[in-house]
């Protein structure tokens, strides 16, 4: 994890890694209030002051584990990635002996639908700490999804056309997670579905697997 902006200097790490029960509980309380603010009230009402007062704790003690606004985003965006990454990876689990073809449809649906749902979110923790975009496909949650893609690129190989399986990975992540991210980011004007369906004919046209 980057320590800092090289740009603006500004630090998006903790201050203090909690090792105790206790310490725990006040990062979670004060990263769930200050994803309520930004939710509720938006990113002109989150500041160290807002979060102390609605968590209930001392300016002092927010300080202890984030240096400043922008290490929370941080933080917020990381759990977001572990999270939308849990339910990818929980979709794979529940195709069982799914067409590939159809397998690839309901996970672009699901990246697509998560990226909408959290699309208010992430604009307003990108305004705050836009280091983020870093990091995509180098987060242990994200390496757990491009390992299950690995394996079911091994299972339907011989149905590809596919030499490398590791590049044909790192090509497929980053085409469905950054369409995903522009369609919904720029507001497009199409569905979801509309979204789905083109990104999915994408991904099965590069396998060789396009009808």
């Amino acid at each position: 994890m980057l320590n800092a902006n090289k740009k603006s200097g500004v630090k998006t790490t903790r201050r203090r890694i909690p090792t105790q029960k206790r310490s725990r509980d006040k990062v979670e309380l004060i990263l769930q209030v200050s994803q309520r603010i930004l939710e509720k009230e938006g990113l002109s009402k989150l500041n160290t002051n807002r979060i102390a007062e609605e968590a209930g704790l001392g300016v002092g003690t927010i300080y202890e584990y984030f240096p400043n606004k922008e290490s929370i985003a941080f933080e917020l965006i990381e759990r977001l990635a572990v999270k939308e990454s849990d339910e990818i990876l929980a979709r794979f689990e529940t195709m069982g002996e799914q067409p590939f073809s159809e397998a690839v449809a309901v996970l672009v649906e699901t990246t697509v639908r998560l990226y909408r749902k959290n699309r208010g979110l992430y604009r307003m923790l990108r305004r705050i700490s836009s280091e983020n975009r870093q990091f995509v496909g180098m987060r242990e949650s994200e390496r757990r999804v491009m390992v299950r893609i690995r394996e079911a690129i091994e299972i339907y190989r011989d149905h590809m056309t596919v030499d490398d399986p590791d590049l044909a990975v790192f090509i497929l992540f980053h085409t469905v997670e950054g369409l995903c991210y522009q369609a919904v980011n720029q507001d497009s004007p199409h569905t979801d579905e509309e979204l789905a369906t083109e990104i999915t004919k994408v991904v099965l046209r590069y396998l060789g697997l396009a009808e």
